[in-house]
């Protein structure tokens, strides 16, 4: 099992997300439904983050210099302990898809 931390900032039109011990850059998703197109770099990334009841789905795919993609599928839950769980569906050009299930504790 690996530790991580997420830091997560929400309000009721957007969501941000990064991991603090890595040094990452934070992805903020605008919460409203529709495409939105982003540029890290040398990667264009089009997400959607919508809320599907309780449950917030991201959908998004990055498009690399080289022309090969990556397409992801996040579906976020909070469980009745407070835990957040967060489903993730990653699938790269030419590669199986995987899933992973991350569960977070708020400290």
């Amino acid at each position: 099992m690996v530790s991580s931390s997420q830091v997560v900032k929400h309000d009721a039109n957007t969501l941000s997300v990064g991991q603090s011990e890595r040094g990452h850059h934070s992805s903020t998703y605008t919460l409203d439904a529709k495409p939105h197109e982003t540029t890290i770099g040398p990667v264009k990334s089009v997400s959607k983050a919508e809320w599907n009841g309780d449950t917030l789905v991201i959908d998004r795919t990055d498009t690399f210099p080289t022309g090969a993609s990556r397409t992801m599928k996040q579906v976020w839950s909070l469980e009745a302990s407070g835990k957040l769980v967060i489903v993730l569906t990653d699938k790269s050009s030419g590669k199986d898809e995987v899933t992973m299930t991350n569960v977070y504790v708020k400290k």
